[in-house]
């Protein structure tokens, strides 16, 4: 026999297959279960399988693909039946190497299915109908023994009361009532009619009615020993009107298998929700999830007093069924007792008994049949109402279940609340303990800075004595180095006076000697001086280099030792002079008194011509002299524009000195400024330092966030995953419902809409979860961006702190540099004020030079003593201009190095000021940054909050639809009972029909035997 494996559901439809299969010789296993299917074919091979796609946890697309893909099974011929897919999904499926031998439809015709079955597998021709019709056989409808009600309804097709399949369509019933009718007519009217006799026709039709009680007996043996083949239709009814009756009443069976399995299902739709993230609970929330809490558990009482209540009601009703099969017995008993009065009745007829005693037992007999289904209707009634507390407790059980569930998600919303709290009490703590570390970190600070303030007051102090020590030395310096050049001025003008009055003659050879010497020494002094002030300009500029790079203190002794050298150097230089003149006055002493005595005779001799050449050199003299004058006069105009120049020059080093002091006053109070900005920027670095550390707590925080955000996706995609895994549930229930309700759709079409309502609202469910997934996977995007951000965020802080380190060091080395340009400015001031005292000297000694002047211009006689004085005087204020302009080179190259360090500092002091205004701005930019990380943080919160809110509500819409699915199964069940009570009404009229059926079966017996009789 060819083996079928049959995948299927739906049991009324599973039932009919068992059947026809049966009949044609095949063996049907009946599975509902994919899993289970799945083991079954593994361990027993079939010869062909039926596969339903609307299969309760299973696709049935995906059975197809696990059986195709077995080696061993593959080559088993497959069939897909379903009433949901389209025929663009089976397209889509052929195309696949998984794919079925056939596809069918449902509702499908049974005649075409069996007959793609046979083209796949040999099936044996049904069973011809028997012509001849036993009417005998119709009697016997109760003859199946009543189901016990202590089974636990798991078989297959079993029925509760073995009544006669059940049509939902009256017109079959009543079409062979009229074939019967018809039949039982034509054969009557085929023979000839018997002529009356009036006599005798009650006792010979007394005889025939043993006949059919007589048959009765065998068939009643029969139906006790094998239920199923007494049915009075089986043999009556056509099989296509046995195949259309199945489907009527759902047997009872199924009830808990179903439920259980909605049982099953229920929590994990109710549990999926709470797998979402619970928000935080406002204390009133809490307060009405605990009242909604107790009002559950209050609810979870009555459910159980109400479930131990039906459980009692249960045992009540099973021990009324255990009654009822006592009732039962005595109903077998009355058979029993029914046929011994057939057998008595049969026996009195035979021995010639009356026809008021066999119409006696045809009046108890009836009475007995009709006890017999007044008995049958009680047991059916208890059957129903056991069946009904069933669903009843299974409901029960349900809102049960269901309110566990919701207890279960209060209680862990309770629970996440809680940790909220102690995670918000924690980061209070926290906070608290960032605060007073702030705070100690602040007056930590504060002390450092007026530690620093301290130290630097005190280094001016220092600073402040240490230079008045220096310009006290430098005057003591300056007053030794001016009494002797008038010591030396003294001296070389006594011994200048002593040769001119000793010497006269040689005086004026020597003044010649002189003048030329002196001529060659101002311009050997010129270019001395103009190579020394290029030299000095030089080593100026190459000091003024090193000076930048070397520390003010070094340069401030550097510039000391040079001082100090230059004075030796001028001390040396004068005395070497002073030796030098004397020496060439003493050997100019000596050549001419050597010479004086040769001389005297040739200067006797040449005395006139001397003198004449006296008076021609006097008168060249005196014009030598007056160009001397004019060309003194000249050189004084010159001095004297020098000397304005130099005036003017010092007016303008003087003035410049003043603004160098103003400038230094400003830079005081720029300094002043700066040390408030400096105490500014360190009140900014406390800011930013305590910046930094809201930054740190914000990227703390931002962290904290971060990862929450991570949790929560990965809650929401766990919820999403759940979400999917509920939508495959409901889908499969959806298909599980659809397949149940496409036998009530003829009597429930307005329920289809809602189906499709519910379809829709799947889709849209499926198009929202789609958009979240997308969402998901931006915030993922956005959280790796954020993530980036908070990297770069990090590597910038880290720069600002190394970068605020280091302008706290520059600032640092800003106020001693500060300090250190303070103490050279004071002693620029100084020696500016030293340079201008000297000025003013120098102008008293230009002015007594003038006079002078004035006096050798007027007394030619005394022009050596003059000459020797203006020499002298030349000499002293060329070697005073020398050293004037030396120090007015030295004192400008300071001022112009101090003026570079100034403009140094100040631009260092700027660059510090905009790289630090450019820290705050790349700070604020941080700031800003921050700020907009955290707004597009909240945005993406607000829109997973609106996502959350779109998944609460679409699951609000998912309950109202399964609530909806609930009121649509309550009035299902109500039709149901509608049509169990139609039944019923249909089988009392089928009762009547049994009952006129027996009236004909009396009529043909007698007619029988009227033609016994009349052929005997």
């Amino acid at each position: 026999m060819p083996k079928v494996l049959v995948f299927e559901s739906d049991p009324d439809f599973a039932a009919q297959l068992r059947e026809a299969l049966t009949e044609r010789g095949a063996t049907p296993t009946i599975v509902d279960d994919a899993n289970e299917g799945l083991q079954v074919a593994a361990t027993d091979r079939p010869d062909l399988i039926l596969l339903a796609i609307e299969l309760p946890r299973m696709n049935g697309f995906s059975v197809c693909n696990k059986l195709k893909r077995d080696p061993g099974l593959k080559d088993v011929p497959l069939i897909i039946l379903s009433s949901d897919s389209t025929e663009e999904t089976f397209e889509q499926h052929r195309r696949l190497r998984t794919r079925a031998e056939e596809y069918l439809h449902k509702p499908v015709n049974l005649e075409l299915l069996l007959e793609r079955v046979g083209a796949r597998i040999p099936l044996e021709a049904p069973a011809a109908m028997e012509e001849d019709i036993l009417i005998e056989d119709d009697i016997d409808f109760d003859d199946a023994e009543p189901l016990a009600i202590g089974d636990d309804f798991e078989a297959e097709g079993t029925q509760i009361m073995d009544a006669p399949p059940i049509s939902g369509e009256p017109v079959n019933v009543d079409d062979e009532v009229d074939s019967f009718t018809e039949a039982a007519f034509d054969a009557l009217v085929g023979e000839p009619e018997p002529t009356p006799a009036p006599v005798s026709v009650a006792p010979e039709s007394i005889e025939p009615e043993s006949e059919p009680v007589e048959s009765i007996e065998p068939e009643s043996a029969e139906g006790d020993s094998a239920a199923p083949e007494s049915l009075a239709f089986e043999s009556v009814a056509p099989e296509s009107a046995r195949e259309s009756d199945a489907p009527a009443i759902p047997p009872p069976p199924r009830a808990p298998a179903e439920s259980s399995a909605a049982l099953s299902d229920v929590p994990r739709a109710a549990r999926a929700p709470t797998s979402i993230p619970p928000r935080p609970l406002e204390s009133g929330e809490a307060a009405r999830l605990r009242e909604e809490l107790n009002k559950a558990k209050a609810r979870v009482g009555e459910l159980e007093a109400q479930a131990v209540e039906s459980r009692a009601r249960i045992t009540e009703l099973e021990d009324q069924a255990g009654r009822d099969a006592a009732r039962d017995a005595e109903v077998q008993r009355l058979r029993r007792e029914v046929d011994e009065a057939k057998a008595k009745a049969a026996a009195g007829s035979k021995g010639g008994g009356s026809a008021r005693e066999f119409l006696d037992l045809r009046e108890a007999l009836n009475k007995k049949d009709k006890e017999i289904l007044d008995l049958r209707d009680q047991l059916t009634h208890k059957d129903k109402d056991l069946l009904g507390l069933r669903d009843a407790s299974l409901g029960l059980e349900r809102e049960k279940a269901d309110l566990n569930d919701k207890i279960l998600a209060v209680e862990r919303e309770l629970h996440d609340e809680r940790k909220l709290r102690e995670a918000a009490t924690a980061d209070k703590e926290q906070a608290s303990k960032r605060a007073d570390d702030f705070k100690r970190k602040t007056e930590k600070l504060t002390s450092e800075l007026e530690a620093r303030s301290t130290e630097l007051a005190e280094a001016r102090t220092a600073s402040e004595a240490a230079l008045a020590e220096k310009d006290a030395q430098r005057e003591a310096l300056e007053a030794e180095h001016r009494e002797a050049l008038a010591r030396a001025a003294e001296e070389h003008q006594a011994a200048t006076e002593r040769a001119a009055v000793a010497h006269s003659a040689a005086l004026a050879a020597a003044e010649e000697a002189a003048q030329n010497r002196q001529a060659e020494a101002l311009a050997e002094a010129e270019a001395a001086s103009n190579a020394a002030l290029a030299e000095a300009l030089q080593v100026a500029a190459q000091e003024a280099s090193e000076a930048q790079a070397a520390a003010i203190t070094a340069r401030e002794e550097e510039l000391e030792r040079e001082h100090t050298a230059k004075l030796a150097a001028l001390h040396r230089a004068g005395e070497e002079a002073q030796n030098k003149l004397r020496e060439e006055h003493s050997a100019a002493l000596a050549a001419a008194a050597a010479v004086l005595t040769a001389r005297e005779q040739e200067l006797k001799e040449e005395r006139e011509t001397l003198e004449q050449e006296l008076r021609a050199a006097h008168q060249q003299t005196r014009d030598e002299l007056a160009a001397l004058s004019a060309a003194k006069e000249e050189g004084e105009a010159t001095r004297d524009a020098k000397i304005a120049a130099l005036t003017a020059d010092l007016q303008e080093k003087t003035e410049r000195g003043a603004e160098l002091e103003q400038q230094l006053s400003e830079t005081q109070s720029r300094l002043e400024e700066t040390s408030s900005e400096l105490t500014g920027a360190r009140e900014r670095i406390t800011e930013q330092d305590a910046q930094l550390a809201e930054l740190r707590e914000k990227k703390s925080s931002l962290t904290a966030d971060l990862e929450t955000a991570n949790a929560s996706i990965a809650e929401k995609n766990q919820t999403i995953s759940e979400a999917e895994q509920r939508i495959s549930e409901l889908s499969e229930q959806q298909s599980h419902l659809t397949s149940e309700l496409a036998g009530a759709r003829v009597t429930i079409t307005e329920k289809e809409a809602q189906v499709a309502e519910l379809t829709e609202s799947k889709s849209s469910l499926t198009t929202d979860l789609e958009t979240a997934n997308a969402s998901i996977a931006e915030k993922t995007q956005a959280i790796a961006e954020l993530s980036e951000e908070k990297s770069s965020l990090t590597a910038d802080l880290e720069t600002a702190n190394a970068s605020i380190a280091e302008k706290t060091q520059t600032i640092a080395e800003l106020s001693e540099e500060k300090s250190s340009l303070t103490a050279e400015l004071e002693a620029a001031r100084a020696t500016i004020e030293d340079k201008e005292r000297r000025l003013t000297e120098l102008t008293g000694e230009r002015d007594t030079l003038s006079e002078n002047l004035a006096r050798a211009s007027t007394i030619i006689t005394e022009k050596d003593q003059s000459i020797s004085e203006i020499t002298d005087a030349r000499d002293a204020l060329s070697a005073e201009l020398v050293v004037a302009g030396n120090q007015r080179e030295e004192l400008e190259q300071r001022i112009r190095e101090l003026t570079g360090e100034r403009d140094q500092r100040t631009e260092e002091l700027a660059a510090a000021n905009a790289t630090l205004a450019e820290r705050d701005g790349t700070i604020e930019g941080l700031n800003g940054d921050l700020e907009q990380a955290r707004g597009t943080l909240a945005e993406r919160e607000r829109t997973l909050e609106q996502r959350e809110g779109r998944i609460a509500t679409l699951e609000a819409e998912l309950a109202h639809t399964r609530e909806e699915l609930q009121s649509t199964q309550g009035k299902l069940t109500t039709e149901q009972g509608r049509t169990a009570r139609a039944v019923a009404k249909w089988t009392n009229d089928r009762a009547s029909l049994e009952h006129a059926k027996d009236a004909l079966a009396i009529a043909l017996a007698r007619i029988e035997e009227a033609e016994e009789r009349e052929l005997e």
